[in-house]
């Protein structure tokens, strides 16, 4: 079974929110790059790659629909407040 990259973060605690919502609905996964994205964060923005969320290839659609769910507070945009 090929493993994917669902997609790229630019911040390591972005990556730990999708890996949460996507392990709490049952799809396993993990991160890439998260350490070298803590050390160098300027490095990973300049090559484009960031913390990457890798799941397994026949999850890859729901994964998807789970992060790009309009109604989900994690990740409209719109709703992040610092």
């Amino acid at each position: 079974m090929a493993i994917v990259t669902l997609t790229s973060c630019n911040t390591v605690y972005e990556a730990h929110l999708i890996k949460g919502v996507l392990e709490t609905n049952g799809i396993q996964c993990f991160l890439t790059n998260e350490n070298i994205s803590v050390i160098l964060p300027h490095l990973g923005g300049m090559m484009g790659s960031g913390v990457q969320v890798m799941v397994e290839e026949n999850d890859i659609q729901l994964a998807s629909e789970l992060i790009h769910n309009q109604d989900s507070p994690f990740f409209n945009k719109n709703d992040f407040v610092c």
